[in-house]
Order: structure tokens, then C-alpha cells, then sequence
């Protein structure tokens, strides 16, 4: 997104954040308007003290997906070691290289990660789409990287899912079949890590948000009071129907 598009984004986001806790303040049935209109501020300022900017979310998301990416390629690797190591134990003569595991691991991670991100994937399409091949690449060439991570991202993933894809079925055809049921077996365990990659994401994600919000923060309850006035709301509303 652009800078424009990103205050907007930031400005729609605490005119949500306000009417939500507008919503919540009208669920008192006890309180006069007075007494309503402090509490909504008070709150609101609570809520403005604990949240993350939007710009702040995006470099934690960059920030966790290099570092999922990174810790997936560590796992993918010792799974692809440890299937090379049954393999070589299998005797099995002429048998496959050594590289066929973790490369077949990997590429089940990168299809099993391009799977769960398919909606981003049809987002970044349709940015493309509307913006026009010039837009696109005037966009793709801007030293910012918030215009270009995010499609880098899936261009070198979906690269990269192809090619060792390609090359895992050329490679694992010609082997034996011990060896083809261990490749599978790795196979396997990448496309249940891959399809974690939200997860793990999100995890970082809120690690990182959670050093953020920590540093410098002299109101350390603000997300409790939040959280108080909305379960608050949700016992009124529900109240008569108990």
C-alpha cells in the first residue's frame, strides 16, 4: 500500500475502534449520558495507548515472515536430513542422492504455505489487475518496501515450490521403491509444517507487538480495561436473555 492508503487504512481503523466502544458504552443501561461519555473516553484513550499503529503491524509482519521463513527452511532441512539418514540405511542399491529429501520437504512447505496465504495471493492478483502493468511496475520499482515484499514474497515462494516440485518427482521416479516411500514420507511432514506457516506468523506477530507495546508504555492495564468494558457490554446485552 502507498503512504496515502496507509493513513487511510490507520484512520478507518480508529473510527472503528471508536464506534465499537461507542457500542459498548450504550449496552449501560444504568449510567446517564454523563457518566456513559466518560467512561467511552477513558476507554478509548486506554485503547488508543494499546494498540499497534498499522505501519508498526506491517514491519512485524515482514519481521515474522523472514523469520518463519527461516526457521521452516531449519526444520525442513533436519527433516530431509533424517530421511536421508533411513534412506541410507535402507541398502538399497543405486539408490536416490542424498538432496532429494530435504528438496522434496521443501517443496511440500512452500506448496503447503502458498495454500494457506491463497486469499493474499488473490488480493496481490487483483491489486495488479487495477493498477495496470505501468502502475504495477512503477510500483514494484520504488524503493519502498512495503510496495514490493508481500508479491516478492509469493513470486519466490511459488518459484521455488515449482522448481523443487519439478525436481523432486524427476529425482524420485528413478529411485527405489523403499526410498520413494521415504520421500513421501517427507513429503508429508513439509506440507503439515507449511500449513502451520499462519501460525507460526501470527506467533511472531504477537511477540513482536507485545515488545512494542511494552516499551515506554506507563499504563500497562490499558488492554484489561478494554477488555473489561467489552465482556461488560456482552453481560448487559445477554442479561435479559438469562
Amino acid at each position: 500500500m502507498s503512504d496515502d492508503e496507509l493513513r487511510h487504512r490507520e484512520a478507518m481503523w480508529v473510527r472503528n475502534g471508536a464506534l465499537q466502544i461507542r457500542g459498548y458504552a450504550e449496552a449501560f443501561p444504568d449510567a446517564d449520558d454523563a457518566e456513559r461519555q466518560r467512561v467511552r473516553m477513558a476507554v478509548l484513550y486506554a485503547w488508543m495507548r494499546d494498540r499497534c499503529p498499522v505501519a508498526v503491524q506491517f514491519v512485524a509482519n515482514y519481521v515474522a515472515t523472514a523469520a518463519t521463513a527461516l526457521g521452516m527452511a531449519g526444520v525442513a532441512a533436519t527433516g530431509g536430513a533424517v530421511a536421508a539418514l533411513f534412506a541410507a540405511h535402507t541398502g538399497t542399491p543405486g539408490g536416490a542422492p542424498w538432496w532429494l529429501f530435504p528438496a522434496a520437504t521443501w517443496a511440500a512447505v512452500c506448496l503447503g504455505s502458498l495454500f494457506v496465504v491463497r486469499d493474499d495471493v488473490r488480493q496481490v492478483v487483483a491489486v495488479f489487475r487495477r493498477l495496470g502493468t505501468r502502475g504495477a511496475l512503477r510500483r514494484l520499482t520504488q524503493p519502498q518496501i512495503a510496495y514490493w515484499y508481500v508479491p516478492a514474497t509469493l513470486c519466490v515462494t511459488a518459484v521455488v515450490a515449482a522448481a523443487a516440485s519439478w525436481l523432486t518427482l524427476v529425482t524420485a521416479l528413478a529411485a527405489p521403491t523403499g526410498q520413494q516411500m521415504i520421500t513421501a514420507a517427507a513429503g508429508l511432514f513439509g506440507a503439515t509444517l507449511g500449513l502451520q506457516a499462519a501460525r507460526w506468523v501470527g506467533g511472531v506477530e504477537r511477540l513482536l507487538h507485545r515488545r512494542l507495546r511494552r516499551a515506554g508504555r506507563p499504563h500497562p492495564l490499558d488492554a484489561v480495561l478494554v477488555e473489561l468494558m467489552a465482556a461488560t457490554s456482552a453481560c448487559s446485552r445477554g442479561r435479559a436473555r438469562w
